[in-house]
């Protein structure tokens, strides 16, 4: 697999190079709490950006630093343009399926009001919405987004009994309650997560980490006895899907890198017709 270092280096996870001209919506602007529209304009879809964070075998202080310093921070936020959508879903492979995971956060980034922000919607104007009114609305989202944020602390001991990583990418693709349909302008997957798909479709575990050598995708897919599985798993996003970008967490499974994981999901993401990239982890010990 060639690692798009390029592309890495270009496209940051939220990249706000995408946004079109955008027009100010009256709804979003005055939803002040985010309780009716979610500050989202009702009649327009620009992007939207789904984090999925896999905390099936723990989360710990440094894995959280990560996500907390490169996704769910201030300016990360004021990155992404306004309107666009954010969605955080957590995997704990507990109780809930994939079919079954509500999503801790999902509302629209609202007009911030700073004045020398690289979007021009977020500037206030004299004839505009009210500087004061756009950074009270932008401090209930960050507060939201702390409140969801937090649910990822205090997981290091944590641990599921399963972990659907592939399912939770293909509820993403049909599910409507979580609104990831082709009618955004783009869309983008982050994912956190050590990629150690185990469920009942794909076990990776027994392969990937007792063995030491993971299977390939083209022997999975290649068996038989896995076609109504894969039909579990891949997603159906159409003509225009998401790109993917993974924090591999592979401190803890793949240390050297050399188990075969990365090839794994780079022949599953290729089948699905997505384009990914990856970045790891610094604080292997």
């Amino acid at each position: 697999m060639t690692k798009k270092i390029i592309l890495f280096i270009l496209i940051m996870p939220f990249a706000g190079s995408m946004a079109a001209e955008r027009e100010s919506s009256h709804e979003a602007d005055t939803d002040r709490f985010g309780n009716k529209y979610d500050w989202c304009p009702p009649d327009e879809k620009y992007g939207h950006h789904a984090v999925i964070v896999d905390t099936t075998e723990g989360f710990n202080d440094s894995q959280y630093s990560l996500l907390e310093n490169q996704i769910l921070n201030k300016a990360s936020m004021e990155d992404i343009p306004p309107y666009d959508k954010v969605t955080i879903i957590n995997i704990t492979g507990k109780d809930a399926q994939a079919t079954e995971i509500e999503p801790l956060f999902s509302k629209c980034r609202p007009r911030n009001g700073e004045k020398k922000s690289k979007h021009e919607l977020d500037r206030p104007t004299f004839f505009g919405m009210p500087e004061t009114q756009m950074k009270q609305m932008m401090a209930f989202f960050n507060d939201s987004l702390s409140k969801a944020k937090a649910k990822f602390g205090g997981l290091e001991n944590s641990s599921g009994s399963y972990s659907q990583i592939m399912e939770q990418i293909k509820e993403l693709s049909r599910i409507k309650e979580i609104d990831f349909s082709s009618d955004y302008d783009y869309r983008r997957i982050i994912i956190f997560s050590d990629l150690m798909q185990f469920s009942k479709n794909l076990n990776l575990i027994s392969s990937c980490r007792d063995r030491k050598n993971c299977i390939t995708w083209e022997d999975f897919k290649n068996n038989p006895q896995n076609r109504i599985k894969i039909r579990n798993m891949m997603p159906k996003f159409g003509e225009n899907p998401p790109d993917v970008f993974v924090y591999y967490l592979q401190c803890k499974h793949d240390k050297n890198m050399d188990i075969g994981l990365l090839e794994f999901w780079d022949g599953y993401f290729t089948d699905a017709g997505i384009t990914w990239d990856y970045d790891t982890e610094t604080s292997c010990n």
